[in-house]
């Protein structure tokens, strides 16, 4: 499989633009994952800013039927949070993610890949509300184009949004739960999650976490933080994604989907007061490769063997 390279060198400017910009600075160990409830009637106008790059590199790993497969994943996330009055948070979310595979002929897709390099982007709109002092809700609809190159992206269109809620029972502990819910092409999934963040003591965290969802959905970390600028976690994530394939030729118009659960530990060191990196280390359990046609109908459906994974992640809020 041929791999595109200017997506690597796009990738390591933004990574070395986000880390100059604040690396004389100092960081919070740990940025907040959640929103704090403002009481009603304060002003609290303001406007917050996040930016993320992610590369993830799945090294090969066994399919059932023979055959091998391997994926290297670039990931962008950018976005600002407004609060115009004290109960709503507005925002705009974009995110871009470049996958390339590489596949050993195997019996399950045959001599030929079955794909090589995949593109999503997805815009959203999160809006927040505090609708008392204790309870916060979220929705956030989001618009989606996944797909392989030679597909377009028109005929990668897919959408859906995010619904929460959590509620503020100490200033130690929030929790709450949320559903995922997404039309991919020929099926609506839905995914729930939890929203956790629960302070044991100062250095000790059980929570969500951001930047682990741009790994997957869903995801809850146990976090320890043994000197200023340093977090330590261990933690887990959901991995869902569906592409349109090629439209023309044999297969025209079929799906590809892969799907995991990533368990990884993490280091992060923080590089300046609002940026941070993450170097991630862990396997991707219960892996899946499927390859649907347009209808929904499984042409393909194969085990993927337990596989390690390395990601490395600059994350900057200010």
């Amino acid at each position: 499989m041929s791999r595109s390279r200017s997506a690597p060198c796009l990738l390591l400017a933004l990574l070395a633009a986000a880390s100059a910009a604040r690396a004389a600075q100092t960081v919070p160990p740990m940025p907040a994952s959640m929103y704090s409830a403002p009481a009603p009637g304060t002003s609290t106008s303001r406007v917050a800013y996040n930016i993320s790059a992610v590369y993830q590199n799945l090294l090969p790993a066994d399919l059932e039927s023979g055959g091998s497969a391997a994926s290297d994943r670039f990931a962008f996330n950018a976005g600002l949070d407004w609060r115009p009055d004290a109960p709503f948070t507005v925002g705009v979310q974009l995110d871009y993610e470049w996958q390339g595979w590489n596949f050993e002929p195997g019996a399950a897709f045959g001599t030929f890949p079955p794909w090589d390099a995949l593109e999503r982007g997805s815009i959203a709109l999160p809006l927040l509300v505090a609708i008392s002092p204790e309870v916060v809700t979220e929705v956030s609809p989001f618009t989606e184009w996944a797909f392989m190159r030679e597909a377009g992206s028109s005929n990668g269109f897919t959408y859906g949004a995010t619904v929460s809620a959590f509620g503020i029972f100490s200033r130690r502990v929030r929790v709450g739960a949320g559903v995922k819910i997404h039309h991919q092409f020929f099926s609506t999934v839905t995914t729930p999650f939890l929203i956790v963040d629960w302070k044991i003591n100062e250095r000790l965290r059980v929570t969500d976490s951001q930047l682990a969802g741009m790994l997957g959905v869903g995801g809850l970390e146990l976090r320890y933080a043994p000197a200023p600028r340093w977090e330590l976690s261990v933690g887990g994530v959901q991995r869902q994604d569906r592409y349109r394939l090629a439209t023309l030729g044999p297969g025209s118009g079929d799906l590809a989907e892969s799907s995991g659960i990533p368990v990884y530990g993490r280091v992060s060191y923080g590089l300046g007061m609002w940026v941070r990196t993450d170097l991630y280390a862990g396997v991707v359990t219960a892996a899946r490769l499927k390859r649907w046609d347009p209808d929904g109908i499984a042409l393909v459906d194969e085990d993927v063997a337990t596989v390690p994974m390395i990601s490395v992640a600059v994350e900057s809020n200010w």
